[in-house]
């Protein structure tokens, strides 16, 4: 991950906590999903599509409890 990519990261993780928290009035969590929504779009562009979907898919991965990865097997397989 690039630099800039990382800084952009930083910035979509701290928005998206803010963005979940219920003490900003509405139009400040109104402003916040458009800042969080035209950061994302920069790190898909950033990273490449391909990339970003890997790295968020990884993530989940990583992050999931082992009944959560059981499941999504689960639901892939045909």
């Amino acid at each position: 991950m690039t630099e800039r990519a990382s800084r952009i990261l930083r910035d979509l993780i701290d928005t998206h906590w803010e963005m979940r928290n219920d003490q900003f009035p509405k139009i400040v969590q109104q402003a916040l999903i458009s800042q969080y929504c035209s950061l994302r779009e920069q790190l898909i562009e950033e990273m490449g599509e391909d990339a970003y979907r890997n790295f968020i898919e990884t993530g989940r991965l990583m992050f999931s409890s082992k009944e959560e990865q059981v499941e999504e097997v689960e639901t892939a397989s045909p």
